[in-house]
């Protein structure tokens, strides 16, 4: 077929679904008062029930139940839409601060986590090799000094200088410096400091990034020795001669002498899989042949995953030195990356932890700025000039900061003033000071943290605007709770269950609350059978059960009053005995070997009327409340007039 063909038939089947959609939003399945029930809302509605009923089916019957239910629903909502609930403070209240809480959840998962996963995914399909200098202040130098000492080794580096010799000689990281700093290969998500991460990305390969770039306790100059395609996992397999005898001496001359003769047996056609099991000294996989399994960068010991990575499928290394010993590695199966939906979890895991609040601190910034957002910096020096003779707490809206300044603005956002008492009730309210003095300190980070709390929640309260998933969830949210309210009111605060009403239920129904046999027991458990018949034997000759029991095993387990159900439980086992103080022969019971001595034995009874009252007020509270229920729906049936057009769901069910 050709490609304009497959064109003009997708184009034909939109135009046909178009089509259907539309005419379904004309065709009317059910109608109350002034209000119409069509047959795409129906099937949307039916289609969301479906997935939460396992049982639900798509016969006419059902149809028809369904159809039955969701007028009653809709009937429902118009009533609560009638009696203002859309204009009731305390529920607008309720669904700003779920659209708020949820609405922010959604809101960064859609726009920093997503689109965070997916660079990091296809980021990681590259790899670096990177040397540092790692600069560190002390008291002989401040961060200024170790800034300026960077930015002077890059350009003695960038002038011709050696990058090894520079870092042998400055840099603080005793594990690479008399390496030229080669920290080795790295991919995205796998060092905790995006900064470094981004830095490494943008260099090309031979050059030094022109700027110092600082972690949590350093300064690194950094340099790009490598790039190339980053191998997902490669299965591996090694015979390892290790340095050590079995005396736990270093013994290197025999170590490698060993490895040369199986290098030798490789080369003449040995088998490597036998040859690991006979020589090699890493116990962990000389019994598999060697054989590691898949590994991804960053497992193995840098010398012997440099000379790993370096291999094809099928390939063998030469003789590989590591501070273990002396390897020869084999690569034998490799898997490429995954589509992102198989580790996306993996993935996310890693971004979380790496760089989201980097990247959540960037994003929130970049939306203060569309916001406008500025500080009123007078406003703050005249907090500051005052702040000496307040203490925070409660004792706020007493202070002269209040009094004076409580209705000037502090900073600007979105074309609004956030006023001075605002930010207070903010501080005090996440308890960012308690009765300490306030500082300058604590106002701008506390203005930072509001800031970037209400630019947030600006872009959430419109969010339902632009997501239609937001949108669909606040809809079905905002709907529950109304319905919430409604069924309240007509129902669930009317249901009055006393005493009176339990009793008379209860005198009618009392042949349907009924108690089982119940017994209590003691009961010895051991874990061999021969131990057991040894206890049996002793208490078949009149020992004493306590005694027993402590004897071999420290205590007596002693059940509370059990009832019993039939389900092969030691309550069971313990009716069987039939007689009070009679003691059954050892049986074994979930791995253990038990013996059980009834003491207590219950009959089945009617239960009285207060062992059964809970269960009375239960089903009556829930016979009430369908009864109310009814009611009211009877009443909104004489006031809406509802029609069902069945016939209408009987042609899709035909279709």
């Amino acid at each position: 077929m050709s490609l304009k063909s497959v064109k003009v038939l997708s184009l034909i089947f939109i135009i046909v679904l178009s089509a259907c959609s539309a005419q379904n939003s004309k065709i009317v399945v059910a109608e109350f008062g002034d209000n119409e029930i069509t047959l795409d809302e129906f099937q949307k509605a039916y289609e969301k029930n479906a997935a939460l009923e396992k049982n639900a089916g798509d016969s006419l019957d059902s149809y028809k139940n369904f159809l039955d239910l969701y007028v009653n629903y809709r009937m429902k909502l118009r009533d609560a839409w009638v009696r203002g609930y859309y204009e009731d403070e305390d529920l607008q209240k309720e669904l700003t601060d779920y659209k708020v809480n949820i609405g922010t959840a959604l809101y960064y998962e859609n726009e920093i986590i997503k689109p965070g996963i997916q660079k990091l995914y296809d980021k990681r399909k590259e790899e670096f090799k990177v040397a540092h200098i790692m600069l560190v202040p002390d008291s002989g130098k401040t961060v200024e000094d170790i800034i300026a000492l960077g930015k002077e080794l890059i350009q003695r580096i960038n002038n011709g200088e050696d990058f090894a010799a520079l870092a042998k000689e400055y840099s603080k990281d005793k594990f690479t410096n008399n390496k030229g700093g080669v920290i080795g290969y790295i991919t995205a998500g796998d060092i905790p400091f995006p900064e470094i991460e981004d830095a490494i990305y943008a260099t090309a390969p031979g050059s030094v990034y022109p700027e110092p770039v600082k972690s949590n306790f350093a300064y690194h100059v950094l340099k790009v020795l490598e790039k190339q395609p980053r191998r997902y996992m490669i299965r591996i397999r090694h015979i390892m001669a290790s340095v050590m005898d079995s005396n736990e001496v270093i013994d290197t001359a025999a170590s490698y002498k060993k490895i040369l003769e199986v290098d030798e047996k490789l080369k003449n056609g040995g088998d490597f899989e036998e040859l690991a099991k006979e020589y090699s000294d890493d116990k962990f996989s000389s019994k598999r042949g060697g054989d590691l399994g898949f590994i991804a960068r960053g497992r193995m010991v840098r010398e012997f995953e440099d000379a790993a990575f370096q291999l094809k499928v099928g390939e063998r290394s030469p003789i590989v030195k590591t501070r273990f010993g002396y390897h020869i590695i084999e690569v034998t199966d490799e898997k490429p990356t995954p589509p992102i939906d198989e580790i996306k979890e993996e993935l996310k895991n890693i971004y979380q932890k790496t760089r989201y609040n980097y990247d959540k601190n960037i994003f929130v910034d970049s939306l203060k700025q569309k916001a406008g957002f500025t500080i009123v910096r007078t406003t703050i020096d005249k907090i500051l000039e005052n702040v000496d003779s307040m203490k925070m707490g409660e004792d706020y809206w007493t202070c002269k900061i209040h009094n004076d300044f409580g209705n000037m603005p502090v900073f600007k956002l979105n074309g609004r003033d956030v006023i001075v008492d605002s930010l207070f009730n903010f501080m005090i309210t996440k308890k960012k000071i308690t009765r300490g003095k306030v500082g300058e300190t604590i106002i701008n980070n506390s203005i930072e943290e509001y800031s970037d709390e209400l630019v947030v929640r600006d872009e959430v309260m419109n969010y339902d605007k632009v997501n239609a998933q937001f949108a669909s969830l606040m809809d079905e949210y905002e709907k529950g709770v109304y319905l919430f309210k409604i069924l309240d009111e007509e129902v669930w605060s009317k249901v009055n269950i006393d005493s009176a009403m339990a009793k008379n239920y209860y005198e009618k129904n009392k042949e349907n609350f009924r108690l089982n046999d119940r017994v209590q027991y003691k009961q010895i458990q051991v874990r061999s059978d021969s131990l057991a018949n040894v206890i049996y034997g002793e208490l078949k000759s009149g020992a004493d059960f306590d005694s027993v029991a402590s004897k071999y095993t420290r205590s007596t387990i002693v059940s509370e009053l059990v009832e019993v159900k039939n389900d092969g439980s030691l309550a069971d086992k313990a009716l069987e005995l039939g007689e009070v103080g009679k003691i059954s022969e050892p049986f074994k019971f979930k791995g253990n070997w038990v013996i059980l001595k009834l003491i207590k034995h219950e009959p089945a009874r009617i239960k009285t009327f207060e062992e059964a009252r809970n269960e009375i007020t239960g089903i009556l509270q829930e016979q009430e409340s369908k009864r109310l229920e009814n009611e009211y729906i009877e009443r909104l049936k004489k006031l809406y007039h509802p029609e069902y057009h069945y016939d209408k769901l009987a042609e899709v069910v035909k279709k």
